[in-house]
């Protein structure tokens, strides 16, 4: 936000004020004066600022003073926005921006856009801060107002961000960098620097993200407030957190912490909240939850719904590693009634974490549907890693349901979902290899270009030229060398873990598929008793028949014809070839075997072993195979002597062992 100039002393106190206002006969001039007093503690006394602006406004309300009323709008929606309650900022914003737009002060209007997006924003609700955002960088045009549109540009890249739509952030950000550059706004630049250097850190791009962050770190030490490098301290551990440096992580947030305790004590939260975290990666669970309750006390005095739905997320896991599930289930139902409908990546963490432990719970039903309703706002918001927690939690259920098609199924979707991460990922980072080498090569080519015009200007540099063109040009070849090297390199590692990946996979679809042989033994079983229960049908409608034709007096063709048709198709069942189809699928050395120990068995014995092997009755076999209970072990015999089995051998575990 910007100020005006402040001509009064900084160590004035209450009284002093008291007594200006006292000897000023002048309303308008005492709105003055409190607007200035306001703004003057806005940063370090924002509750005092408060009580001013609102004395200011209800004079300039009174008075119909339209620029001071702007004024006192002003300073209370950058109050309230520091207290997190951007509702009552953004309607304090509002009523300032309309008084500007009615006297056309442009720059005041780009201003107050940038202050209701950024609002938005914090709320979580991105279509109406690009909506805002937009506007402002229109106006910003118009006005020629570098530093607002850079601002907003800026947010417009947070807003991509916060999509997860991490390559248009940063290409938002550069361009904020050009328009603060053209401002001079030294401060915001190292902002724009830092952010890029939050989105490459979320990106896994750690290298990038710690150049760009000393880029920052350069624009911040011309600031005499050192909260700048503070933020960038906390940047610079989350990174440590990221890379497994626990240890270092803490370290560093502990120097963010001690600072914070002696400037600014509202703000002990979030290192607390981070030192929590990276005592929760070294699975010291009882210092975790210390931190986070120290800064769920502060967040919840400071009224800070964010802080308060990320520290209940942080305890629930906590108590969910030390297996407290009923604990955890109370943080997230908090967190999810927190959350409503306008939080909802919050939400759909929450969900999954809950759906997690109802499934240990082993309430099912309700895991699965608290998994779906976390999965569709997953699909809905694009994050891909959460959607792929969702799939894991899901494969995870229908595992543990022994429902291992759909657990399956979720599973292959958790592997796709897996794969274009890793895929983007590798894209990017050989896009940025080639483009950095294209870039080298234009720029050799254009200095080749610039040496032979100079060539031919300068005949008497031309020995000295052709020196420094072989220098050069042996340079560009190392570097391109050492730049080919560098892309093989990152090539094989990559193979090197697909191959590892892909052993990993073979061995979870060796598994899957030792479930989808059982499920077919299942499908089998229930199609051979599925022709044991028609065949049986067909025998008793056979046997109506035949009591219908022998009541008659003489024999009655149709009947006799119909009799025909039900005993052939009691002998030559057409639906077993799909059972020999399936059996061969499941079993499939199965007759192979079987020939190997003797060749003389006939089509109609191997079926009679492969019923067998199922562990069907006779009965049921006789039925299956149409032939009377008496035939089936006249036909058990025969094998028995094809197979030269002993006494003592019994057939049905003969078969089973092959």
């Amino acid at each position: 936000m910007f100020f005006w100039s402040l001509s009064l002393a900084q160590n004035s106190t209450v009284k002093d004020i008291n007594q200006v206002l006292e000897g000023e006969t002048s309303t308008l001039k005492k709105v003055k004066i409190l607007n200035k007093w306001a703004k003057s503690l806005l940063l370090k006394h924002p509750d005092q600022a408060l009580i001013y602006a609102s004395k200011a406004l209800k004079l300039a309300q009174e008075n119909n003073y339209s620029w001071e009323k702007a004024a006192s709008c002003e300073h209370l929606g950058f109050v309230y926005s520091r207290k997190h309650k951007f509702d009552k900022a953004i309607s304090y914003y509002r009523q300032a921006l309309d008084i500007f737009q009615a006297k056309q002060r442009l720059k005041k209007v780009g201003e107050c856009l940038y202050q209701i997006s950024r609002a938005y924003y914090y709320q979580e609700k991105y279509k109406q801060a690009k909506k805002y955002c937009l506007k402002g960088i229109e106006v910003g045009e118009k006005s020629n107002d570098s530093l607002t549109i850079g601002r907003l540009v800026n947010i417009s890249g947070l807003i991509y961000g916060a999509e997860g739509k991490s390559d248009k952030a940063i290409a938002e950000y550069k361009k904020a960098l050009d328009w603060k550059k053209g401002g001079k706004d030294t401060i915001g630049i190292g902002h724009v620097y830092n952010n890029i250097g939050i989105e490459y850190y979320n990106q896994g791009r750690y290298g990038k993200a710690v150049k760009l962050y000393e880029k920052a770190l350069k624009f911040y030490s011309t600031s005499k407030d050192k909260s700048y490098v503070i933020n960038l301290l906390t940047n610079l551990g989350a990174l440590s957190l990221r890379q497994g440096q626990n240890k270092q992580a803490i370290k560093r947030f502990q120097e963010v912490l001690d600072y914070y305790r002696a400037n600014d004590i509202k703000k002990r939260a979030y290192p607390l909240m981070n030192i929590g975290a990276a005592y929760l990666e070294e699975k010291e669970y009882t210092k975790s939850l210390q931190y986070f309750k120290k800064a769920l006390a502060i967040e919840t005095k400071a009224n800070n719904k964010n802080g308060i739905i990320d520290i209940l997320h942080n305890i629930g896991v906590v108590y969910g590693k030390q297996e407290k599930y009923e604990q955890a289930l109370i943080k997230y139902k908090k967190v999810l009634s927190m959350c409503g409908n306008s939080k909802q990546k919050d939400r759909a963490l929450a969900l999954i974490e809950v759906g997690d432990i109802l499934r240990i719970k082993a309430c099912y039903k309700a895991a699965f549907d608290t998994l779906q309703v976390a999965l569709r706002i997953t699909k809905k918001l694009r994050m891909r890693d959460a959607q792929a927690q969702s799939y894991s939690a899901l494969a995870k259920l229908d595992s543990t349901q022994g429902n291992f098609k759909r657990g399956w199924e979720f599973y292959k979707k958790l592997i796709r979902v897996n794969d274009s991460l890793f895929s983007e990922e590798k894209n990017k980072q050989l896009l940025e290899v080639q483009t950095r080498y294209e870039a080298q090569k234009k720029e050799q080519a254009i200095k080749i270009k610039n040496k032979q015009i100079s060539l031919l200007k300068k005949e008497k540099e031309h020995e000295r030229l052709l020196k420094r063109r072989f220098i050069e040009s042996l340079v560009s070849t190392c570097v391109v060398g050492i730049l080919i090297i560098i892309l093989l390199y990152s090539k094989i590692k990559s193979k090197k873990r697909l191959i590892e990946y892909n052993k990993q996979l073979h061995k979870i679809e060796n598994k899957n598929l030792q479930r989808e042989l059982n499920l077919k033994q299942q499908q089998l079983t229930s199609k051979a008793l599925h022709i044991v229960q028609k065949n049986g049908m067909l025998e008793k409608i056979r046997k109506n028949l035949q009591q219908m034709n022998e009541n008659k007096e003489s024999p009655n063709q149709e009947l006799i014809k119909l009799l025909r048709m039900v005993s052939s198709s009691l002998k030559a069942d057409r639906e077993w070839d799909n059972f020999f189809s399936f059996f061969s699928e499941v079993h499939q050395d199965f007759f192979q075997q079987l020939k190997i120990k003797s060749e003389k068995l006939s089509n109609s014995e191997l079926r009679l072993c492969a019923l067998i092997k199922l562990k069907f009755t006779s009965k049921e076999i006789s039925s299956i195979l149409g032939i009377t209970y008496g035939s089936i072990s006249v036909a058990r015999h025969r094998v028995r002597k094809k197979l030269a089995l002993s006494k003592e051998r019994k057939l049905s575990d003969f078969l089973a062992d092959l």
